[in-house]
Parts: C-alpha cells; structure tokens; sequence
C-alpha cells in the first residue's frame, strides 16, 4: 500500500507489525488514518539510518550496493523530505576514475589549482556520450567529474541545485560548458579571427555583428548553431558545446513522456586555432585553388565533434559517410 511505502521503498520485501492498525477495517478508512503517516514516516526513516549506518560502518559495502540502489536513493531524496535531510550528505557520485564519491569528497578531490573556479560546482559528463578529449584533458589535470544519466539525475540534480542544504549552494555543470572556464585562452588574434570567418562562411553562418534585426533565418536555419574559436590545451580540432539549460529541459520532457516535443537545442561548434588539421584547412581556403577540399574538412571536422559529443543520427551518419569517401578519395590524389 502505497500510503504505507513510499514509491522508492517499493523495492523492500516485508512485512509490517503494528499494534495501532485494526485488522478489519476497509482501504479508505486506511488512508484517513492519522497512524498511516506516522508509520510511513517510520519506514522512510528507518531506512535512511540504516543506510546511514552502512555507510559509516562498512563503506566498502554500501559502495558495492549503490549502483542497485541509487535510482531509489536518488528519487527519495527528490520526493520526500525527511529522506532528502537524512540522505543527501550520502548519495555517492561515480567519477570519471570508477571512484564513487560524496559531494564533499567532490570538493576536495579538485586540485588546488582550480578550487576558485569550481567552487561550488560539480562537473558532470553523460554516460558514453560526453567528447573524450574533454574527459582526458580533465583527467590529466586530475580534475574529478562525474557520470550522469538521462533519466533520474535530470530531476535529481535540478532539484539539489533548487533546494539547498547546509547554505551550500551547488550547481551542476557540464564539461562542455565549462571546459572554456578551466582550460581554454584568449582567441582575439588576426589569425583566430580567419578560422572564425573560414568556417563560419563555410557553414554559411552570418556573423552575430552582421545580422538585422529583421532579417530572415537563411533555408539552413543558423540561430541554433555557432561557431566559436579558443585556443585549448586540448590536441582536439574541435568540441561541441550545447546549450546547457535547453538540453536539461528536453531531458526532463522526454523522462516525463513528453519526447515527441522536440525543441531545438542551441550547439556552437568550438575550434581549437592552434590544430594542425585546422591551420592546414585554413591556409588550403585562403589558396583559393582547393576550397571545395577546405570545405569538406571543416565538415570532417563538424562530423568528428559531434561523434565524439552525442553522436550521428541515421542521415547524418549517411550524410559523414559519403563525405568522408569524398575526402579520401580527394586526399589520396594529392599522393598518385
């Protein structure tokens, strides 16, 4: 009964014992009965200590149940409060190394370095999607994020973020759009400025400076798609960076069965200037001989980014495919 157990205690197998419950009596007189909440109160409690206790007293252990548990975890601290006040300081979060950390554990696992910056902040990265080369620059940093899903961790970190504990104020941030906080240098150069303008022609993007207020999106609409150019410690030619507040929003929706409400999600390709395929790609365009070639790699280039980040569609892996045997075939001229 669910006035007795808590939806996220539906996995616990029992039975209950209470003398101030009378045997015959019908479900709705139960659900008005004050000694209901008290013994649902009871429950939610009673588990929250004993995990307490396990963890204090065998951490191994309760490290070893977590990936079991934590969704049921995760959702009690969302949608009751006495379970949130109990549990939250406990709720382990996996990092990039497979170590299963607290949010204090979090904080001083950051390098000394980088304390300022991320003060307050957990990294985060989605399961098998998150750009690689952004998840070795942090680890070679030692800098420590952690794995979300698309499924319980949209609720759950939105709602950590919203109720606060302790005046800790926490927000949760993505490599992506956070990457240019840790890592990234100025890209105000003549030459920053070239790649910036190679692609952005290529893309066929109006800069933001050209654009009129009452000017029409082109047939490719640009407005959800940019593209930016930072010098980076990073040997990658590029990342995608994705609007972070649209993205959590879409998340919840389809997590809600709301998918088929699709909502554009702003992306902005980010170009690291000092690349050897991009310098390359640059001076081939301002030769002017080879620019369908210039062209095909700032494509190449875009393709890589968003393999790396959260992957092709079927068209788009159709669309890299063919682009990809052009390219190839093109290069493999240059040495016959």
């Amino acid at each position: 009964m669910k006035n007795i157990i808590p939806e996220f205690l539906g996995l616990l197998k029992g039975t209950i014992d209470s003398s101030d419950i009378p045997l015959n009596v019908s479900r709705s007189a139960l659900q008005g009965d004050p000694n209901i909440k008290k013994i649902s109160n009871y429950i939610v409690k009673k588990v929250a200590e004993s995990l307490k206790k396990l963890y204090v007293s065998d951490r191994e252990r309760y490290e070893q149940v977590w990936e079991d548990i934590s969704v049921f975890v995760k959702y009690g601290v969302i949608s009751d409060t006495k379970f949130d006040d109990l549990m939250r300081s406990k709720v382990l979060y996996k990092s990039l190394d497979g170590k299963l950390l607290t949010f204090k554990e979090y904080e001083e696992a950051i390098p000394e370095s980088f304390k300022e910056k991320l003060k307050g902040k957990i990294i985060t990265c989605e399961k098998e999607k998150t750009d690689q080369s952004l998840k070795e620059q942090l680890k070679s940093e030692s800098i420590p994020a952690i794995e979300v899903d698309n499924y319980i961790d949209p609720h759950f970190t939105q709602h950590v973020e919203i109720q606060k504990k302790d005046d800790l104020e926490i927000r949760f941030v993505s490599i992506d759009s956070e990457f240019e906080n840790l890592f990234e240098g100025q890209s105000d150069s003549e030459e920053d400025k070239k790649v910036k303008s190679f692609f952005e022609t290529v893309f066929g993007i109006t800069p933001k400076e050209e654009k009129k207020e009452d000017e029409q999106a082109p047939a490719a609409d640009d407005s959800n798609f940019e593209v930016e150019v930072r010098s980076m410690k990073s040997s990658a030619p590029a990342y995608i960076k994705i609007d972070q507040t649209m993205k959590r929003f879409k998340q919840m929706s389809q997590t809600m069965g709301q998918a088929q409400f699709e909502l554009p999600i702003k992306k902005t390709l980010v170009v690291n200037p000092s690349n050897p395929l991009i310098q390359n790609a640059l001076k081939i365009w301002e030769k002017g001989e080879k620019k369908e070639l210039a062209e095909k790699i700032c494509y190449h280039v875009q393709d890589l980014a968003n393999i790396s980040s959260e992957g092709l569609s079927q068209q788009e892996k159709e669309d890299f495919v063919g682009r990809s045997q052009q390219l190839i075939s093109e290069l493999s001229n240059f040495v016959v």
